[in-house]
């Protein structure tokens, strides 16, 4: 294996996290992102233990190391026992529910999101939590880091899409790829944003909408349903999308349409689901084309 000059990932960041830009980490993220995307693609293996201690830093470069408990997935082969699963903050919720549940190509998408916020923050993620006995379980309950102050939101919208509890939700690579290149610097996630409360601040609000910023108030939607600095409310998660959407938010049409197919903030009524889905496909957003087929008319 090449020498890495400069150790692994979490060791680079935790030494570099006073200087290291956000050009830097954006960088980091491609790299890992692409060399994610030749293993799936060109080798068609799933590395399922993928985090910041099997990533190496070499010459300011990324490179993945550590295929122990890779699948090859043109056969059966498996390296290592299904009992060891990697270190729990990187792996998927299923694993601590079901026995039988086997980690595949979208485990490594769950790991990604992981791993994109630990570049965010130069920490390891969940590192204040006391019982780590329990954080699997937690996990699997909907435990997730909260956006570091200064990141771009479009990096968090990146990263909390990859870690979405049912795979199926997750971002696919090339999706990842592309929204990590076209990422802006600004605006970025602010202490202020969703103050400890339980609704953000009035003044934040009338900011937001005031300039109607698409991508920001979509924000807002995802912190109210996933109780991010906020108390979960399915209901106002609902009327962000909504909004979003109205301008022009792909991601906003999707989330509607899993609102109307899950009864989340709405009544369930599966025709308005696939009619946003559909929008949301229009839009050329790859999970909203993926979910006009989940719709299942009698």
């Amino acid at each position: 294996m090449e020498f890495a000059d400069e150790g692994d990932l979490r060791g680079y960041l935790i030494k570099n996290k006073s200087n290291i830009q956000w050009e830097e980490k954006l960088n980091l993220a491609i790299q890992i992102a692409e060399g994610i995307a030749y293993i799936h693609n060109e080798l068609n293996i799933a590395h399922r233990d993928l985090h910041t201690k099997n990533i190496l830093v070499h010459r300011g470069n990324a490179k993945i190391s550590d295929f122990g408990l890779f699948k090859c997935l043109n056969s059966a082969t498996t390296t290592r026992s299904s009992q060891i699963f990697g270190i729990i903050p990187f792996v998927e919720p299923q694993v601590f529910n079901d026995t039988r549940y086997k980690p595949d190509k979208m485990s490594d998408i769950y790991s990604l999101g992981v791993l994109f916020w630990e570049i965010s923050s130069c920490y390891a993620p969940f590192r204040d939590v006391i019982n780590q006995t329990t954080l699997g379980t937690e996990i699997f309950m909907g435990l997730r880091e909260k956006p570091i102050p200064g990141t771009p939101l479009e990096y968090v919208d990146i990263y909390s899409r990859c870690w979405k509890a049912e795979p199926t939700q997750r971002l696919k690579l090339n999706d990842i790829l592309y929204r990590l290149k076209a990422t802006s610097l600004t605006p970025v996630f602010e202490d202020s944003i969703i103050p400890e409360a339980e609704a953000p601040s009035v003044q934040y609000l009338s900011n937001i909408i005031k300039v109607e910023h698409p991508l920001g108030i979509y924000e807002l939607g995802h912190c109210y349903q996933n109780g991010i600095g906020a108390k979960r409310d399915a209901y106002k998660a609902f009327m962000f999308y909504q909004k979003s959407a109205e301008l022009g938010n792909s991601n906003g049409e999707l989330q509607i349409g899993f609102c109307y197919q899950n009864g989340s903030g709405v009544k369930i009524d599966e025709c308005e689901a696939f009619i946003h889905y559909k929008k949301s496909a229009a839009m050329k957003n790859s999970e909203g084309m993926v979910q006009c087929s989940t719709i299942d008319f009698v």
